[in-house]
């Protein structure tokens, strides 16, 4: 990992992640996953035919995979949707509607993000570079 960072010509880690710490990021991972399904299965419920979050939730992940690697457009619009209505056992007009509420949710979801992030990310830098000026003292 510190190779790749030189080579990438960043800084290197001050510390490399142990187990622990991956296992908490697993388990993060794992409640994002989690909380997908929930929304794709809130949106089955929405359209009266209720798929399980287990299931919604393979669905909403074998979407995102599709999406990710057809690279045929950003963020996988389009792949994405399509892997999404072809394995959700509804009707393809209430898959299609599932499909397109859950990009506008998410798409909406990831600019309200952006903008807080935003908003905040001048104070961050400033507290960063403070940070690194003591650090190199």
């Amino acid at each position: 990992l510190q190779a790749l960072l030189r080579l990438a010509r960043r800084r290197p880690l001050r510390q490399l992640p142990d187990g622990r710490h991956l296992l908490v990021a697993c388990a993060w991972a794992a409640a994002m996953w989690l909380c997908y399904g929930v929304h794709l299965y809130l949106l089955t419920v929405a359209v009266g035919d209720p798929v399980r979050v287990f299931v919604s939730t393979g669905i909403f992940a074998a979407g995102w995979v599709v999406g990710f690697v057809l690279l045929i457009a950003p963020a996988g619009v389009g792949p994405r949707e399509a892997a999404i209505v072809a394995l959700l056992p509804l009707a393809a007009g209430s898959g299609l509607i599932v499909a397109l509420v859950s990009r506008l949710i998410m798409a909406i979801a990831d600019g309200a993000w952006a903008a807080a992030t935003a908003v905040d990310a001048a104070r961050i830098r400033r507290a960063v570079d403070r940070r690194e000026a003591r650090e190199a003292s």
